[in-house]
């Protein structure tokens, strides 16, 4: 789906077994495909499992297929999805991603006019993780967050700036 000047793409899967990855590809014209990010997979799971990820790059017509790799080198390739982007919106946060994540976590955000921000990490019980102040310039950012020393769980994380007053969540596993 359109999610301001960014596409947020989001799937779910019923079941893994023996999963090793789903990279997210996509294409301008359905014929071409690059791989947009890689989120590892399940080796055994019997529950809902959601992922999303963002493309803050995307054409004014992009294709997405998800192609699931098994851990003996299998690949499954999940039917052509298709966002036609419309009106572009005003600054806001526009989510993380990969979500779940292991490691770093990419904020996507986008400013209209030069701002400082602050970027806020929450746990689950509500306590501040984490508080960091930036200056930014007006565009586009993928503004990476590293995990990779938090307990796994879920954490929310707040931009607040002049413009924006955002929450996301996000999952470290």
């Amino acid at each position: 789906k359109q999610d301001g000047r960014h596409n947020m793409i989001e799937w779910s899967t019923a079941s893994e077994i023996n999963v090793e990855d789903h990279t997210l590809m996509k294409s301008d014209d359905a014929i071409n495909w690059e791989a947009l990010g890689v989120v590892d997979g399940e080796i055994s799971s019997n529950s809902n499992i959601d992922y999303e990820m963002m493309d803050v790059s995307p054409f004014a017509t992009t294709y997405y297929q998800l192609m699931t790799t098994d851990i003996d080198g299998t690949t499954s390739y999940s039917p052509i999805v298709s966002v036609t982007r419309d009106s572009e919106r005003s600054s806001e946060f526009l989510g993380a991603s990969p979500v779940p994540t292991r490691d770093i976590v990419n904020l996507n955000v986008y400013v209209s006019a030069d701002d400082n921000i602050t970027i806020t990490l929450i746990d689950i019980s509500g306590k501040k993780i984490f508080v960091d102040n930036r200056a930014i310039s007006s565009g586009d950012h993928q503004l990476p967050l590293d995990l990779s020393n938090m307990t796994n769980g879920v954490y929310m994380v707040t931009i607040t700036s002049s413009y924006i007053q955002q929450t996301h969540r996000v999952i470290k596993n």
